[in-house]
């Protein structure tokens, strides 16, 4: 019997599978059943009667014999259907639809099969199936419909509001499990065929696949009419997402994630493509060929950014096991890509790579990172790296441009032992900027930089330093001389400092450039000064013994100043230098360290035979008859300086002086000469051109003074024990005047000699000389008040007994060493 356009209603399905005639009816009343067309068939479930599928099929053909033996045909058969169209159902709902042009039906199994093509649709529109060889069946015992597709797996998920998030899944086969609360699709490849995931301009591979698309809960049974309510604000917008939305996608074994050039491999993987973004799981490997860059790791997060159609890597976040940081290797801070010593290392507990530059990447280094290249260790808490992508031949190869480090910076670099808050490294211009108060040190070299902002260039090997410009108080600092076991320091400040290799010398000295308010404080030196700018030379040895090649193998009598590192200090404009309780002061000056004594004064045989400081002083350059740019020097009122009292006749100031005729002692000239001993008990100076020595009760003027005073020890003053004042002598004190070629004055001895045409002159007495004979001189009783003449066979002889003075006094040229060297100011906000 033939059923043409036969159709069953749902309920009509056990009829028709007992409507065949009995086994034991007589073959008179059989019904034979050959084909139906257009047929529909509907399958309920067994627990809660629901809907759970439904079949159409153009044509459906009973196998003959396909039933076993006294089992009635039609409900047993095996049917052989064309065009079929099997419709599953969840929660009462459309779920998925399997369309096949041939399948072979089994209504006691509930199950269809077939070798053919196969297309698979989701009812909401949000994945479709394509294949080759399948099988349906509903479950007899959960009634949950589950799908297969062996061969030729392509699926296709889709988001109708977003096409780059269309993603196409290819596999060697593929299960699909549906239930009430979702559908899950189980991909699995085979050898060489891996299952591949794409979405965008990205690939994910792995070898089996899970993709959980969940159940919709809004019921709406129409996905385009809610996502059409959604756009004319009829209905909620997030309902319309959710109908759409692909819960998560999660690969396992060989796991690869790959966008461009750049791939992410590990052992499983997460894909969220609501969210684009995904995780890598166990022994990853972050590859960025386009970079020359290789990231390791226990976990990594990627994030993807939508461009048109188009999904496009945009960064990954790598971490590490507990213990295990991450590690990257990259090119050279310094540029050079070739040979393994040439390669930066970074590592840190987690790491993110920005990837959102066609022509740069980005790595940001979190939780105790570390750096170690061959001119560079660093240390810090966060780290952001900027690397150049260059096309050389056909290998894109990476160029540090820039390293930022934050939070607690302690670095390495060319031997400098950087701390600060912040440094900025740019290797292509060879610079390195810190900032968040910046510190400086060189060990081997024994000084150390502070201020507000520090660039290092690297090249030059110049350091400068800058204050902060908002804050009137703050300044720069170096500190010389520092022999790291807490001694005192040589320390220099002011408002911009410069350091660099000497450009005569680059192995052997630093000098140190200081601008704006200068000061210098050398505790053990007892020296301290101020001056509008300064530059010192620093010896650049790594050892104090080879420090003292600058005394000519000789030793410091101190061993143990930290000046001893400083050779030779140049300052300018209004210096004003202090050595115990004396004060220097005048234009500019130099100070020489560690100076040979012999040198200076060959006829001195006292003198100590090293490590003497001499300090040169003169005007400031343009700064004639300017009265106090002119050298000086101050002495303390002392029992020895008290008795600088010139006893000119007739002068009633003559007479002894009381306590209240104390002040200081003063010594002014053209230029100044100044040494003192390495222990600080001996000073020494010189003062030429235009010199006078005032004191409370008078003037004593002339062409040259040398004069020389000693102290017991570090708590004492410095006590004058000789002057000489030389030429042209001129000696004024009230009333009274004296003059000669000379003024010899001991003050612990209280004596005082005048000689050389001597002449004394006051309004009382007149005009007195000593005698016509050469060797005849005045004699000054200081103790007494009272001159007197005598006779000194010495000066028969023309011998004067005072101690010579030194060969040379500047070399030529000094005023303007730091105009050539520095040029203008370089002081910069």
């Amino acid at each position: 019997m033939i059923f043409r356009n036969f159709r069953f209603a749902p309920f009509a399905l056990a009829a028709l599978l007992t409507c065949g005639v009995p086994a034991e009816s007589s073959a008179e009343n059989r019904i034979d059943v050959k084909f139906v067309e257009n047929l529909t068939l509907a399958g309920y479930g067994k627990k809660d009667d629901a809907l759970k599928w439904a079949i159409d099929a153009e044509r459906a053909e009973l196998r003959r014999d396909s039933a076993p033996a006294g089992k009635d045909p039609l409900k047993n058969g095996v049917w052989d259907v064309r065009e079929l169209t099997v419709q599953t159902f969840a929660d009462g709902r459309a779920s998925v639809t399997v369309s096949s042009p041939t399948a072979v039906f089994s209504p006691v199994e509930r199950r269809a099969e077939s070798d053919a093509r196969v297309s698979v649709s989701d009812a909401q529109g949000r994945f479709s199936v394509s294949g080759k060889g399948w099988f349906w069946q509903c479950d007899r015992k959960d009634d949950a419909n589950a799908i297969a597709v062996r061969d030729e797996v392509v699926v296709k998920l889709y988001d109708a509001e977003k096409p780059a998030r269309e993603i196409t899944v290819t596999s060697a086969s593929l299960h699909i499990a549906l239930r009430d609360e979702e559908t899950v699709l189980t991909f699995r490849g085979v050898k060489n065929r891996p299952t591949i995931v794409v979405q965008g301009e990205t690939k994910t591979f792995c070898d089996v696949l899970e993709i959980v698309v969940p159940a919709d809960a809004s019921q709406i049974e129409d996905a385009s009419a809610a996502r059409a309510s959604a756009k004319t604000g009829d209905g909620d917008a997030s309902e319309a997402d959710a109908l759409k939305r692909i819960e998560k996608i999660s690969g396992v074994g060989n796991a690869r994630i790959r966008s461009g050039a750049r791939e992410v491999r590990g052992d499983a993987v997460d894909f969220t493509p609501d969210s684009n973004s995904f995780r890598v799981r166990g022994n990853v490997v972050f590859d960025d060929r386009s970079a020359a860059l290789e990231v390791r790791g226990d976990e990594a997060v990627g994030f993807m950014r939508e461009d048109g159609k188009k999904l496009l890597l945009e960064k990954i976040v790598v971490t590490g096991a507990p213990g295990v940081p991450v590690a990257v290797e990259t090119a050279s801070l310094e540029n050079r890509r070739t040979g393994a010593r040439d390669r930066a290392k970074f590592t840190g507990k987690k790491l993110s790579v920005l990837l959102d530059d066609e022509t740069e990447t980005r790595i940001l280094f979190e939780e105790n990172v570390r750096v170690n290249d061959r001119t560079v260790r660093l240390r810090c808490d966060e780290l952001d790296v900027r690397a150049r992508r260059e096309v050389e031949g056909r290998e894109r190869l990476a160029a540090v441009r820039e390293i930022r480090a934050r939070g607690n910076v302690k670095a390495m670099q060319d031997g400098r032992k950087i701390d600060c808050g912040e440094a900025r490294i740019l290797p292509g211009d060879g610079r390195t900027t810190l900032t968040g108060a910046p510190r400086v040190s060189v060990p081997a070299q024994r000084f150390a930089l502070a201020g507000h902002r520090c660039e290092i260039f690297h090249d030059a090997k110049r350091v400068e330093v800058f204050r902060d410009e908002a804050d009137a108080a703050s300044r720069v600092t170096a500190t010389l001389g520092d022999g790291g076991n807490g001694a005192a320091e040589t320390t220099l400040s002011g408002e911009f400092l410069e350091v660099e290799p000497d450009a005569a010398a680059p192995e052997k000295f630093a000098v140190f450039a200081l601008e704006g308010d200068v000061t210098l404080r050398s505790p053990s030196r007892e020296l301290e000064g101020a001056c509008a700018r300064l530059v010192a030379f620093c010896d650049v040895e790594k050892t104090k013994a080879k420090n003292a090649a600058g005394t000519r193998g000789r030793k410091s009598a101190g061993g143990n100043g930290e000046l001893d590192a400083v050779r030779k200090i140049e300052a300018f404009g209004n210096v004003r230098l202090r050595k115990g309780e004396t004060e220097i002061s005048g234009g500019k000056a130099l100070i020489f360290n560690d100076v040979v004594v012999e040198e200076w004064n060959e006829t001195d045989a006292a003198a100590s035979p090293g490590g003497a400081m001499k300090i040169v002083v003169l005007p400031e350059d343009g700064a004639d008859g300017i009265a106090d740019s002119r050298p000086r020097v101050e002495l303390p009122r002392t029992r020895s300086a008290d008795a600088l009292t010139l006893p000119l006749p007739g002068s009633d100031a003559a007479k002894k002086r009381t306590a209240r005729d104390a002040g200081t002692i003063v010594a002014r000239g053209d230029a100044l000469e100044a040494i003192a001993d390495d222990a600080g008990r001996r000073l020494r100076f010189w003062l030429r051109g235009n010199v006078s020595l005032e004191t409370a009760d008078g003037v004593c003027a002339g062409e040259e003074l040398e004069a020389e005073a000693r102290r017991a020890d570090a708590d004492s003053p410095f006590e004058p024990e000789a002057l000489f004042c030389r030429r042209d002598v001129r000696v004024t004190r009230g009333d009274a005047t004296a003059s000669g070629d000379l003024l010899e004055i001991f003050p612990k001895k209280q004596i005082g000699f005048l000689v050389g045409n001597a002449r004394m002159e006051s309004p009382k007495f007149g005009v007195t000389v000593p005698g016509k004979s050469a060797g005849d001189r005045f004699v000054l009783d200081l103790a007494k008040s009272e001159v007197r003449i005598e006779t000194d066979p010495r000066l028969l002889e023309g011998n004067p007994a005072q101690v010579a003075t030194p060969r040379t006094l500047l070399p030529k040229g000094v005023g303007e060493r730091f105009e050539e060297r520095f040029g203008k100011s370089r002081k910069r906000p």
